[in-house]
């Protein structure tokens, strides 16, 4: 009996397993609302390959803020786009925030982030409306909208994540410390297609700061209206390294230096981009670079820029190396 036993357990074990696995292997597609009342409901029953499906409206509340995968490689998006399906954290929590070592086959996509608020003790009170903290999700076809910090990045804060955000609006939103739109530090964040706009900061980078050794690819992206109170209204770049193609950079104000693009002590390549009408109420209303920096400026149009001290267009603040190409 034994034996016949055994001779049946190895003939169709590895075919039940077999067939279990293959079922897996079919990922599913979790219905928020109407199989679960919250995305975070959603979240949670999701397994890796798994899509969170959800509907349009407005999610407010507790299990639809301060969001977490948890490190799930999952699929988070809206059936209707960001127009449609707003998260509200009414000026209560963030929107999401990914700092479990998520990496690139975490997808959270068509949603609007709307007041949120980054508060409380360091590093919590950075990223109102995203969090990545060692974490590299992509990030795609979202608006972030009029979220604020107490510490860095009003609308998106990275700090040891090399996340990729695509096609997405940043706007209105607020930082104390810097990057009123975004923050990134010690990670290699890529941005393509979006817009950093009407962003403002109480010191430096009002639409983007990058500082500590990032390394920022951003291409085909538009960051005009924003302001500072300190350097680098548009761009602020310090002791990081940027790649800069296709790009826009106008009509941002800075009430020091760096009105467009501020550098200190980075290395920042600007190819194929458009510099213009922005103002500096001290020096470089254009771009500003300082100290120990290495500015490459490759096919690209700077012009009427405004400056109240020196270097309306680009001011070289004993500025390491400087090279400008079909300008």
């Amino acid at each position: 009996m034994r034996s016949v036993l055994h001779g049946i357990l190895c003939t169709y074990l590895p075919v039940m397993i077999g067939l279990l696995a293959a079922e897996r292997a079919v990922a599913s597609v979790i219905h928020v609302p109407s199989e679960y009342s919250t995305i975070q409901s959603g979240i949670d029953a999701a397994l890796a390959g798994d899509t969170v499906l959800v509907s349009q409206g407005t999610y407010s509340g507790s299990g639809n803020t301060d969001l977490d995968y948890h490190g799930k490689s999952i699929h988070v998006v809206s059936e209707s786009g960001p127009e449609m399906c707003v998260i509200d954290c009414e000026g209560m929590s963030r929107g999401i925030a990914f700092r479990s070592g998520e990496g690139n086959d975490a997808y959270f996509a068509g949603f609007t982030i709307y007041h949120g608020e980054a508060q409380g003790i360091p590093p919590e009170d950075s990223g109102g409306g995203i969090l990545c903290r060692s974490a590299s999700p992509v990030i795609d076809n979202c608006r972030i909208v009029l979220c604020s910090a107490q510490g860095y990045g009003g609308g998106i804060c990275v700090d040891m994540g090399s996340p990729v955000v695509l096609h997405t609006v940043v706007l209105l939103n607020s930082a104390l410390t810097a990057g009123g739109g975004c923050y990134f530090t010690q990670g290699s964040p890529q941005m393509a297609y979006c817009r950093i706009s009407n962003n403002i900061c109480d010191a430096a980078g009002g639409g983007i700061a990058g500082g500590n050794s990032t390394w920022l690819t951003m291409s085909v992206c538009q960051v005009s209206y924003n302001a500072a109170e300190l350097n680098g209204a548009g761009l602020y770049f310090f002791r990081s390294f940027a790649a800069i193609s296709g790009s826009e950079v106008t009509e941002n104000v800075s009430l020091m230096s760096g009105g467009g693009v501020y550098l200190e002590d980075s290395d920042v390549t600007l190819s194929n981009c458009r510099i213009g009408w922005n103002i500096s109420n001290n020096s470089g209303g254009g771009i500003f670079a300082a100290g120990d920096s290495g500015l490459t400026v490759d096919t690209t149009w700077v012009f009427n820029n405004e400056s109240s001290y020196a270097g309306a267009g680009i001011c070289l603040d004993h500025c390491q190396s400087a090279k400008f190409e079909t300008c």
